[in-house]
């Protein structure tokens, strides 16, 4: 007599760097497909588990009630781009530690907020490889909200009318890397109202201005391309590597700030006079401003 035994197995989309044979991936679960079925993962998933959604487009209804600790995944594309879309006509609301990557979020207004009030000093969060749009939205709205420490790494924003990342009641640290903003005439990030937070903006590409403040400790601007307006109210700031272009403002708006620049390009700002006077607002006395370029206090170049 001669048997015979058959076994399926489910794969994933995407390609891992694990040894591949006869039980490759056997217990890896098939994508999620369409917006009934999410609505049932998340309804059953805990903190840990990792909803992976197939390539296509979802409904942001789909997310609500989110558990902490749960984590997004989207399809990609052959080039690397994120090929998930969720459409959101409501915010979506993270509450703690929950991570997001390769999803394009798309919708008017306030597209997605990460914590809330009584969680923010040990919520944490990891936006990585997403797309956020928005159109016909208000100049108060940030496609995003932060609530506590978090990073967002090789994103790209793009807004007619709104913010994009805001940092509002919240200590910790938000670390801003890889991204992009497309963001003419709008404010690409606006922190405010912190309370001894600390912000990293490393490699990014600027179109929209900066405007960061209210109690931030710690600034660190690296490697990046800033075309807008940079708005200084408060902290240590370090800038290193940094192009600042031609539309560019650069305000220091109070005594009691630092700024160190090393390395960084000025090209034709608008504030700066000859290409380089830091210019500071009629109440700021600029002799009391820790200014310094290439390790030196550029007096010569330091005007109200």
């Amino acid at each position: 007599t001669i048997g015979f035994e058959t076994r399926l197995y489910a794969t994933q989309v995407e390609s891992e760097s694990d040894s591949f044979g006869n039980d490759y991936d056997k217990d890896a679960p098939l994508p999620i497909v369409d917006d009934t079925a999410l609505s049932a993962a998340v309804s059953e998933a805990k903190e840990g588990d990792v909803l992976q959604l197939a390539e296509g487009e979802f409904s942001g209804k789909s997310l609500d009630g989110i558990q902490d600790g749960v984590e997004i995944k989207g399809a990609v594309d052959a080039d690397g781009n994120p090929a998930t879309e969720i459409q959101i006509d409501k915010t979506l609301r993270f509450n703690k530690d929950n991570a997001v990557s390769n999803v394009v979020f798309s919708g008017e207004g306030e597209l997605a907020v990460f914590g809330n009030r009584r969680n923010m000093e040990e919520a944490s969060f990891t936006i990585e490889n997403c797309t956020f749009k928005t159109e016909n939205s208000k100049s108060s709205d940030d496609i995003i909200s932060f609530m506590g420490s978090g990073s967002i790494k090789g994103c790209t924003f793009e807004s007619k009318g709104s913010r994009g990342i805001g940092w509002s009641y919240a200590e910790g640290e938000v670390i801003i890397e890889d991204c992009t903003f497309n963001m003419p005439g709008c404010v690409a990030i606006h922190f405010d109202g912190v309370d001894g937070g600390s912000v990293s903006i490393v490699n990014c590409s600027v179109e929209g201005s900066i405007t960061i403040g209210g109690g931030v400790d710690k600034v660190d601007i690296k490697d990046s391309v800033i075309d807008s307006l940079l708005d200084v109210y408060s902290g240590d700031w370090t800038s290193s590597g940094n192009t600042y272009k031609g539309s560019t403002s650069v305000l220091f708006e109070d005594d009691n700030l630092s700024f160190t620049s090393t390395d960084d390009n000025f090209l034709g700002c608008a504030a700066f006079a000859s290409g380089e006077v830091f210019t500071f607002a009629e109440d700021v006395n600029a002799e009391s401003v820790n200014i310094l370029v290439d390790g030196k206090r550029p007096d010569d170049l330091i005007k109200n």
